[in-house]
């Protein structure tokens, strides 16, 4: 990535969002990772026992940008799973979702999450992606409007027998991404 920044919403101001900007100076597999707790880069455990869905809001520069959404254990990161939803809409707000059903082990505290846009292309200019309003149950209540934090700008690692990871470094920002308990997503 070349920047993570709180920004307005392209579409209303009054609205802030996250936005993260690929780039040539950045890796085509860069995200950022989205969490609560700052120790270890975690949320809440995600409860997968009903709907195995989590959404999120996207607003997009075209149609057909691949959105990778990976959801982990934070104490463990080679327990994982990933999955893409791509983009219908250019330079308007839609709603993704994404189907965890078929990668999920239920022996897994998943509880990290993160994002990447237009995942594994490399951008020829600097190219933004905005994201609100990630949805997803947890396993117990916390207060609804609790802020996410971001850490972004990522150095790759490779382990053995897998393909690079991203490792955050030290840029971290707040936003307003709503985040459910209890129900259904």
């Amino acid at each position: 990535l070349v920047s993570a920044t709180v920004e307005n919403d392209p579409t209303n101001a009054a609205n802030k969002v996250a936005k993260l900007v690929k780039g040539p100076a950045g890796q085509p597999w860069a995200g950022a990772t989205i969490y609560t707790v700052a120790a270890d880069k975690s949320v809440g455990t995600i409860d997968f026992s009903g709907s195995k869905v989590i959404t999120m809001r996207v607003y997009s520069p075209g149609a057909g940008k691949k959105i990778n959404l990976k959801v982990e254990d934070a104490a463990d990161g080679t327990k994982s799973m990933e999955v893409a939803a791509s983009t219908t809409k250019t330079n308007e707000w839609e709603t993704l979702s994404f189907d965890f059903s078929s990668a999920y082990n239920s022996s897994v505290k998943y509880n990290k999450i993160s994002v990447f846009p237009n995942f594994l292309v490399a951008e020829t200019a600097n190219t933004p992606y905005y994201f609100d309003d990630l949805t997803f149950t947890i396993s117990k209540a916390v207060t609804p409007a609790t802020a996410f934090a971001f850490a972004s700008n990522y150095s790759a690692t490779q382990r053995a027998g897998n393909p690079p990871k991203a490792v955050a470094q030290a840029a971290m920002l707040t936003t307003r991404l709503a985040q459910r308990t209890g129900g259904a997503a």
